[in-house]
Order: structure tokens, then sequence, then C-alpha cells
């Protein structure tokens, strides 16, 4: 059936899948010896087995209802000549007899016929003689009588049998009732001899168009249907075995503008014969694929989302035997400094590392909190055995293929061995010892530009596998049973398989910063009065510092300040018991001394001023943060702030600058709202060198401002 222009134009732009199939495949008409049609080819033996309306009846010829001749079967030699003749007499009625079928060793034949032979010089116009599926075996060099199968009805067709390799399954045609449309195809098993009944192969093939000439290739099925896609009948493959995922159309030139039907091949769908009549006629074609170059292929990666985790800046717990760390995992919860964690495939995933109070059981701090993105190796993957035994037949597929944005077109697997494949699951087995290189090719288009991609891995064979897996489940195992390898790879450091997208990492104690905690207990997006009731349990037993986190524009509420995370949590455990069950540590990494001396000069880090001026800056009021701390925290406590020159200009001018510099920072820290009584200003000018004058970076150390905290009694718990 020949298609209009404009039906061809209308699907091009559903085809473009497969366009790459253009040049995939040679395909040329065989010139037939045979006059009539000929068609659906079936390998038996050296030859072919094919479908012909040969005008050869000399006595008398029966018509169908619809004038058609009847269908013969005719032998075709595979040899230069082309020789044909008559296929067997047993198979010869006075009207249709084929297509036909045949197991792989060509001992046993499934063939379509009409059901009623009996008519003796009749037209079939008056009534209608339905096809049906016989059944012959060849013993002795000869054919026994086809005999009619279970499945066959007076009431509805089967035809166009396609037997499997080992004889034990047969796909065929049939508008019996329970299809999906005209002509479904159906399926059925031989059990311990017996055929069983036909089961639909369902939507994953079957539509509301029909669907005929089945065959099969290796283990994977094709057959043609009339979905108007390029034309009446057009070629699919079937992906997997049993239950079918999912089809494919063939492209050009497999596929024409006519009925394009009864693909079959001996080698894996790299050549083989077709019927068409893009010519006109229904004909006889030959196939060749093309197979593409695949070089500079990479050796499979197996993917690995095992892992060590360990929080390398963890805070010390001072020892104190309730606390551990706590990992959450998306909910899934690993105790300890270092945990095994194996992921269970690619995928976001929310950690955080707490520290937990096991005899409580609250979250004392949080030690840290991140977002991991994991992902598959970027690569054409090959799931398969790697080892097998001589002889025995086993699975490939490429399901765990991660290739993102990419739509497969075709697959090809190479075999060192010189086996080629086309098929996506394809079977094979080795004939000698030794180690094989299996390539797994893969042709597409990637957002809509050409594709193609390939990687390998070896394949041992030898008498004495083992772990080998001789069912295609176990070879389409979840590869998480794969997964045995163990890393050391610290939260931070995921360059290999994953990517930290967001974090909140602990913080560090350095030379010039130090971490403070103090234990949180609430926080409000308005700020408490001192007098507000949600804070007289606490305020009656400890000082409460506000402090505004600009993070989340939050007042937080907190209590103590501590150098060490193990010393404050006595103070917790007593604070949750007041009532403020969602107290936690508040962390926060302050420019200040690394402990907090009383009684001893310190000097922070970059308090600095403009040339010759005394204002101080925002910068600076940050690193004095620590002191208003300080100084909140512990009420006894009084600061000698001391500012220093160095030797450049007159010591007059020198003095005055720097008594000017230790009023401001005073002036400001009772703005914070530290008692004037409890500061001491003092300006020495260029009187009090640390460091030599005679260089600039002597120089710049000296111009600095020290601080001592005077105290002799260290006030934590206010006395009741």
């Amino acid at each position: 059936m020949v298609k209009s222009l404009l039906t061809y134009f209308i699907v091009f732009c559903s085809l473009l899948t497969n366009a790459q199939e253009a040049s995939q495949f040679n395909v040329k008409q065989i010139e037939v010896p045979l006059n009539g049609d000929m068609y659906s080819p079936a390998f038996w033996k050296s030859s072919l087995v094919l479908c012909g309306t040969r005008k050869d009846r000399i006595a008398h010829t029966h018509l169908d209802k619809d004038g058609t001749e009847p269908i013969d079967l005719y032998v075709l030699n595979l040899d230069s000549s082309f020789s044909s003749g008559r296929f067997d007499k047993k198979f010869r009625s006075d009207f249709h007899d084929g297509p036909i079928s045949f197991n792989d060793s060509g001992n046993v034949c499934i063939v379509s016929r009409n059901l009623r032979i009996d008519h003796q010089f009749k037209a079939l116009q008056e009534d209608e003689n339905l096809l049906g599926l016989f059944i012959s075996t060849f013993e002795n060099d000869e054919w026994s009588s086809p005999r009619s199968m279970s499945v066959n009805n007076s009431s509805y067709n089967c035809t166009h049998p396609a037997l499997s390799a080992d004889g034990n399954t047969l796909v065929f045609s049939s508008n019996m009732p329970g299809g999906m449309g005209g002509y479904d195809l159906w399926i059925i098993e031989k059990v311990s001899g017996i055929w069983g009944e036909p089961v639909n192969f369902g939507s994953e093939i079957n539509t509301s168009s029909n669907e005929f000439f089945p065959t099969w290739i290796g283990n994977m099925l094709y057959f043609s249907s009339n979905r108007k896609a390029y034309g009446g009948l057009d070629i699919y493959q079937a992906d997997g075995v049993g239950v079918m995922a999912s089809t494919k159309l063939m492209g050009e030139p497999l596929n024409s503008a006519g009925d394009d039907f009864g693909l079959i091949s001996r080698t894996q769908g790299k050549s083989g014969f077709f019927s068409s009549n893009r010519n006109g006629s229904d004909g006889l074609w030959s196939f060749e694929m093309l197979f593409p170059d695949f070089e500079g292929c990479d050796s499979i990666v197996d993917d690995d989302f095992c892992y060590t985790l360990l929080e390398e800046t963890a805070y010390g717990l001072g020892g104190i035997d309730a606390l551990v760390y706590r990992w959450d995992i998306n909910g899934v919860n690993k105790y300890g400094y270092e945990i095994d964690y194996c992921f269970p495939g690619p995928g976001v995933y929310e950690i955080s590392v707490d520290i937990y109070d096991t005899i409580i059981k609250k979250t004392y701090a949080n030690q840290a909190s991140y977002t991991l993105e994991l992902a598959n190796e970027e690569q054409p993957y090959i799931s398969s055995p790697d080892s097998v035994k001589l002889g025995q037949e086993f699975y490939l597929n490429p399901l765990r293929s991660f290739l993102p944005g990419v739509e497969i077109g075709s697959y090809y697997w190479i075999f060192s061995d010189g086996t080629l494949f086309t098929t996506r699951n394809p079977s094979h087995s080795f004939e000698k010892e030794g180690s094989y290189q299996v390539t797994l090719g893969i042709v597409g288009t990637r957002y809509g530009e050409p594709f193609k991609d390939c990687s390998y891995k070896y394949i041992v064979a030898s008498n004495d596998a083992t772990g080998y897996s001789d069912t295609i489940n176990e070879a389409n195992t979840d590869y998480n049973a794969a997964i045995t390898a163990q890393d050391i790879r610290p939260m931070g450091a995921f360059e290999d398989g994953g990517q930290i997208v967001d974090s909140e990492p602990p913080l560090e104690n350095t030379d010039s910063a130090a971490v403070v905690h103090s234990i949180e207990f609430a926080r409000t997006e308005t700020q408490l009065s001192d007098t507000n009731a949600f804070l007289s349990p606490i305020s009656d037993h400890y000082i409460v510092n506000t402090l505004f986190d600009p993070t989340d524009s939050t007042y937080v509420y907190s209590v103590g300040q501590w150098l060490n995370i193990g010393e404050a949590h006595e103070t917790w455990v007593e604070i949750v018991k007041l009532g403020y069950e969602d107290a936690t540590i508040y962390s926060v990494q302050r420019d200040s001394l690394n402990d907090l001396p009383l009684n001893q000069s310190f000097t922070l880090e970059n308090i600095e001023f403009e040339t010759n001026e005394w204002e101080v800056t925002d910068e600076t009021k940050e690193k004095l943060e620590i002191l208003v701390l300080l100084l909140k925290e512990f009420e006894g406590v009084r600061l000698l702030i001391s500012a220093h020159t160095d030797d450049v200009g007159q010591d007059e001018d020198n003095l005055l600058l720097s008594t000017k510099r230790a009023s401001a920072i005073s002036d400001y820290l009772v703005e914070t709202g530290i008692d004037r009584s409890r500061l001491e200003n003092r300006g020495f000018g260029e009187t009090r060198p640390k460091f030599d004058n005679e260089t600039e970076e002597g120089r710049a150390k000296n111009r600095r401002v020290d601080f001592k905290l005077i105290s002799s009694n260290e006030v934590e718990i206010i006395p009741e």
C-alpha cells in the first residue's frame, strides 16, 4: 500500500528520533526467480521458506472471498543462484498455506493455513474459511502431516506464527476476543510438552491498530503494525523478553512509504531479510547494517555510594559520657564521630551532624548541616557477570546507563571474539577460555544533536567460573547490591561521587579567632523586654544575653559563654530542667583571644583607626562585640583599656591621640549597656612599644589597643 507524500510529511516530525537509522542500513531487493508476490521469509537450514502467490496450478485455482490467489510455500536457496522450488508437499493444500516458522534446529515448524481443506472444486466466496495454526515435525527426512493446534477456533483467525529458537514459545496474530484492536499479538508457552493458553501481550505492544507478522531475532521480538507512522505496515522492535517494556519504530530504509514486514536475521539484526511492497508488489529484500565505529571508549566505572563519614572539625566533648555525635541522613540516624554509610543511590540528601544527649534524649548542639547531591557516573553501563562458564549462555543489559538528556536510538555490542549485537538485551556464550572485552556503544540524540558514546568491561570465561549469573533477572539486579567498597571520605570531600551544593560547616578556632559557645533558649522576631514573663524563670538564675542575628533577622536569647562546648553541658541540663526544652548550644565565631585570661593584658587584632582619627569604625565595633558579651556575662569583671601609638610625630600629640582612642572605645562600650564604672581607659602614646619602631611592620604592631580583664571573682550564677 503506497502512501501519499502528504502523509509522509505529516509524520516526518515524529520520526526524527529514527533519522539516524537511515544511514545505519543498506537495503536492496532480491530478484527471486518466481512470479507473483513473495513475502514473509523464514530461515530453514541453509534456505529460506517464503510465501508466494505464483500461478502454477494447472487444474484449478480456489480464490478466497476477496478474489485473492491462495498462498503457497516456496524454498529459496541462499546461494548465488537463488534457485527456488516448492516446499514440502505436506504443506500444500488447495487453500492458503503460510506463513511458516521454524525452531532453530529446523525439526519443528508451525504453519498458518485454512481450517478447512476438504472443499473440492469450490470457490470460497460463499462462506468464510478462517485461518488457524498447525504444527509439524521433521523426522526421518520427512515432515509429518500438520496437526491443528488447540488455539484454533472457527470463530476467529490465528495466523502469522513466530516460533522461538528452542521451540517452546509461540507468538502469533489473532482477532480473537479479549484483544485491544483488530488483530493483536498473543503468546503461548509449552510446558512439559503441552501448549498453554494464549495470553495477550497487552498495551506494551498491542494497540487499537493491527499487529501482524511477528518474528524472533535472538530474544528480541519484531512485528509490523498499521499505525500510520511511515506506511500501511511498519516494522517495530519490542524491547525485552516476556512482559515487554516498550516498542521502537524502526527507521528508514527498513520502513518506507509502502508495507514493510516479516524481518528476519541470523546475525542478531546486523543483516537479514524482510518483505516490502515499496516497489509496487510484495517482494523479498535484504538488509545489512552499517555498524558505527566506536573509538576512545572508557572502562566502566562502578558507582560506589558507600562512605566513611567523619566530621573533621568536630568539637571536643570534654569526656562527657552522655554526649555523642548523631548523624541524620534523610531521617536515618547513625551515631559516632565517624560512621560507615551506604547511600541507597543517586539523589539529594539532607545531612545534619548533632551533638546528642543520650540521657535526656535531646539535641545539645548542631555541629554542621549539609545538602549533598550524589549522581551516577555518566556513561553507557554494561550489566553482566564478570565471569562465566564456557559454553553457557549469559545475558547483558544497559539498564544502568546514565546519560542525562540522551534519547537512545540504538545499542551496539562488540565482543572481542568478533561477535556483534544490535539488540538491547543480548545473550552470548564463549567457546574458549580467556578474558574477553565487551564494548557497549550507544547512538542517539542529546538535545536535538547527534550523540554517540561507548564504554567497555572484561568478562572472564573458564570452566571453573564462580559467581556466574545464568538468568537475565540476576543480570538486571539493582546496582545497590553491587556496592561493597568502603572509602574514607570526610564530609566536604565528595569530588569523585557527589557534590556538596549547600553547607553550614562548623566553626573553627584559629590563631586570631575563637568560637564562643552559649546556650540559646529562644529566638523572637521582635525583642523581648527584660521584664517579659517568658524570661523570668531563667533570668532569676542566669544573666540573659540578647543578640541580634542578621542571618535570619531574629533576636537570640542566650546564657553563658564558653570556649569549650563540653563545659556548657552542666548549665544546659539545668536550663532544660527549668522548662526551656528547646535550648541548644549557639556557637559564634568571634575575633578574640584563644582563651579568656583574667588580670592579664591582651590585644584584639585589627582594632584600627584612621590616621590621626579616634572614631570607632563599624569593623572595630564587630571586633569589640566579644568584650560586650564578656562584660555582660561576668558582672564582677572590670575592663582596662590601654591605647598606644608608634613613635612617628610629637610625643604630646601621640599621647593625646591614644587617650582619645581609649576614651572612644570606652564610650562605645557604654552605648552597648556597660556601666561606665566598670571601665577604665588610658592613653600611653609611644611610651610602651612592644616592637621595633625602626620598621614599618613594627610600627604597625605598636599602633594597638590592649585590654585587661580585672577581677578576683568570676560571677556566673546570681546568688539567690
